[in-house]
């Protein structure tokens, strides 16, 4: 099943402006590989040396804030799956 990823500038500047993509996947984390599969130069901003998730990274599954470890959760046809780095204040 096909599902939309969407992500921002930083990611897009390091595929020649690619700011979305559709992948097939089961779960978030699938989703995840897959892209990181298509572009291998996002992994440094996506996964640690480990394989986890960025502690950086915020993920969105239809508008909502997932938290890193419900990843596994199924995702259907038409989802959209959104990555945004997490700000930092202070």
């Amino acid at each position: 099943m096909s599902v939309s990823i969407r992500f921002p500038a930083l990611f897009a500047d390091r595929i020649d402006g690619v700011t979305g993509v559709e992948v097939s996947a089961t779960t978030v984390k699938d989703a995840l590989q897959a892209l990181d599969v298509r572009f291998p130069a996002l992994r440094t901003l996506l996964f640690r040396a480990n394989g986890e998730l960025n502690p950086v990274i915020v993920i969105f599954l239809n508008d909502e804030r997932l938290p890193h470890n419900q990843l596994h959760c199924s995702i259907q046809a038409g989802d959209e799956i959104q990555i945004v780095p997490a700000i930092e204040g202070g």
